[in-house]
């Protein structure tokens, strides 16, 4: 069966900037802002519930040189509570950081550098870092690399449990995403799901008008990519996408619009949820909800 989409659901929040990652705990949308000094709090209806702070500026936008750039966002479950593990993009110096935030703790945060690990991923072969996706494939974590039209190439980073307090030793391999089928131009992956009730790899790409990994360009399209049986996939070198979605060809809502962030809920043995969230490089963040069936939900 092929895969079929609708839009449900969009909003527009004003007040919040540069929505790149999205995650969902206890009935709660958790939406972070490469730029923000908070994470945004949302309710099933949408409604602002409020918000964690984990970096101080005085302005709600943090400058561009100095930003963490926090661009992926994943859930992790641990011996004293679950935790939002939130991942810089490590392009600079200054972003080559983690933070965990304890949703059972009173919203305690921790800063970790991930220096040495990004020395590592350097030496495996990724000569320009954008870490902009993160989810988890069993008990090992997935990372994207995301690539640009001056450094064409995107990575899928396989790694072990715990690997940021394990940088120097932790396990990492390469897959590399084959996306050429999807369109001529360069997309680079922008977000990551991974959806165990299905065995599906979820993934946002975005096409945009910059040679490097620092400056924003024009905003292309924003695609919704999957690839089936991916766990068997994480052993190979290579990996090619059984569908895409071209979001502006859905709905026009999308036009404008840099889709950044990704989170799958299986709603029955039919139905999937997918929410998007999106930056339009002018300080707003976009909210979509697609409903998609014709997966194997089984």
């Amino acid at each position: 069966m092929t895969p079929e989409f609708k839009l449900i659901r969009h909003k527009r929040f004003s007040e919040y900037p540069s929505g790149s990652a999205i995650t969902y705990w206890n009935k709660v949308f958790f939406i972070t802002g490469d730029d923000s000094t908070d994470i945004l709090k949302l309710d099933e209806v949408l409604n602002v519930m409020g918000s964690v702070t984990v970096e101080k500026y005085a302005a709600k936008r943090i400058p561009k040189p100095i930003k963490p750039d926090y661009e992926a966002s994943v859930l992790i479950h641990t011996s004293i509570g679950d935790k939002l593990l939130l991942l810089g993009s490590a392009a600079t110096e200054v972003r080559k950081k983690i933070s965990l935030v304890s949703l059972e703790d009173n919203n305690k945060v921790i800063h970790l550098n991930s220096e040495v690990f990004s020395r590592r991923l350097r030496k495996l072969g990724i000569s320009e870092l954008n870490l902009e996706g993160i989810t988890l494939v069993g008990s090992e974590f997935l990372l994207a690399n995301r690539g640009n039209l001056g450094y064409p190439e995107n990575h899928l980073i396989v790694t072990g449990p715990e690997f940021w307090n394990n940088q120097s030793s932790v396990s990492m391999r390469l897959i590399h995403p084959d996306l050429k089928k999807i369109t001529q131009e360069f997309t680079g992956i922008s977000d990551i799901y991974y959806l165990p009730e299905a065995d599906v790899l979820f993934m946002c790409t975005t096409s945009e008008a910059t040679s490097n990994v620092y400056d924003d360009g024009a905003i292309g399209k924003s695609y919704l990519v999957w690839i089936n049986n991916f766990q068997s996939k994480l052993s190979q070198g290579t990996c090619l996408p059984d569908g895409w979605l071209d979001l502006q060809m859905l709905d026009k809502i999308f036009v404008g619009q840099k889709v950044e962030g990704l989170c799958v809920q299986k709603v029955n043995s039919m139905t999937l949820h997918i929410q998007l969230v999106s930056d339009n490089d002018s300080g707003d963040t976009g909210w979509f909800e697609l409903e998609a069936t014709g997966f194997d939900l089984s």
